[in-house]
């Protein structure tokens, strides 16, 4: 599925250049695509992908999300699949972050708390790996523009 979602977008990329990017004929371009295999075992297959595109534009745009399936119906999981009490868990991933990013470097205080009462669950990228739940937040999301994007990983116990 990811191998015919890349392959389609090579041809419009093609497709692009050979109309002439709208008169900017002399503009790089860059698409790429990273796969990590996060966790695979009897109980999950957990993807995140990685992709960047920059079509000459002033910005690129970075996206990271998380697939989780699950390995005995190949269905995709959500987070409430996973999760049944939301609760308690913007807490621990503010904590986890604070392990590895200065706490001035949230946009605001309550942030991560305001991400994940104002973001939908379908919304949230995130994936199951073999020691906990990882959430993956795009540059802006949680800091200034700038400071890159962030991960934090709940461990199960």
């Amino acid at each position: 599925m990811v191998k015919r979602s890349m392959e389609d977008e090579f041809e419009n990329i093609c497709a692009f250049v050979q109309e002439g990017w709208g008169g900017a004929r002399d503009t790089t371009s860059v698409s790429s695509l990273d796969i990590q295999v996060r966790r695979a075992d009897s109980v999950v297959l957990s993807l995140l992908s990685d992709s960047y595109a920059d079509f000459g534009m002033i910005y690129g745009v970075h996206a990271i999300n998380g697939t989780t399936y699950d390995s005995q119906t190949g269905q995709v999981l959500e987070l409430s699949d996973v999760i049944k009490d939301m609760e308690p868990v913007p807490a621990l991933v503010e904590q986890e972050l604070n392990r590895h990013m200065w706490a001035g470097d949230f946009s605001y205080d309550g942030v991560v708390a305001d991400y994940f009462r104002n973001t939908p669950m379908v919304g949230i990228s995130w994936t199951l790996d073999y020691n906990g739940l990882t959430f993956y937040f795009g540059e802006g999301d949680l800091a200034e523009e700038g400071n890159g994007p962030q991960t934090a990983t709940v461990s199960f116990a």
